[in-house]
């Protein structure tokens, strides 16, 4: 946990340098175009200032997290607290299909709810450019129960599979490479179980598999 804080702090700085360093030379230089470098360069070092909060916010809250207990917690409401935050979008359609009336896992709520807001949020991205379906499906299985996040996006490339797990790694410009690795932290601790099947161009399954509180 402490290299992923040190490397996704130290990431945003070495671009942050070098941006002042070259506004430096510019003003040193006396150019003509400083005020336009100035205002392009300036709207970057804000994107990664604000990147560098993502950060600091996430480690701050999964730190604070670890110190509470977990509690009997019901992933139904979180599945559809997590749908209600991208119901909105434009041609996705996001559709939770289940038989259950409870699902009882003994979980910290805020870091389960963290796993769902991440995997729903990645499949309803994945599908935003084209339109496409979002499907999620609840079902127990012998003792655990499994979540089935299904999308109809573009997929991932078969040269990214094994990547998409690991800190720092990311598919999307701008994504900070820490929420799929912070949600198979967050899985695992709980005994859990985070797997994937993708094909380009066809989409992607997420599947979360939770113990069923005794």
């Amino acid at each position: 946990m402490a290299q992923q804080v040190a490397h996704e702090i130290r990431n945003p700085l070495t671009p942050m340098k070098l941006n002042i360093q070259y506004l430096q030379k510019l003003y040193r230089d006396s150019k003509p175009d400083f005020d336009e470098k100035w205002k392009s360069l300036s709207l970057s070092l804000i994107d990664q200032i604000e990147t560098l909060n993502e950060v600091a916010a996430t480690f701050s809250d999964l730190a604070r997290n670890s110190s509470v207990k977990k509690e009997s917690v019901d992933i139904l409401p979180l599945v559809i607290s997590a749908v209600e935050l991208y119901s909105n979008r434009e041609k996705v359609q996001i559709s939770i299909n289940t038989n259950l009336q409870q699902a009882l896992v003994l979980a910290r709520q805020s870091e389960l709810l963290r796993v769902f807001n991440n995997l729903i949020k990645n499949a309803v991205q994945s599908v935003m450019p084209h339109g496409g379906k979002v499907t999620i499906t609840i079902t127990k299985d012998g003792g655990y129960y499994e979540v089935r996040i299904e999308d109809t996006g573009d997929g991932i490339p078969e040269d990214m599979k094994d990547r998409i797990f690991q800190p720092y790694f990311t598919t999307k410009s701008g994504g900070t490479g820490i929420g799929l690795a912070i949600v198979k932290t967050i899985v695992d601790e709980m005994n859990g179980q985070l797997s994937f099947e993708s094909q380009s161009g066809k989409g992607s399954v997420f599947v979360v598999r939770l113990k069923a509180e005794k």
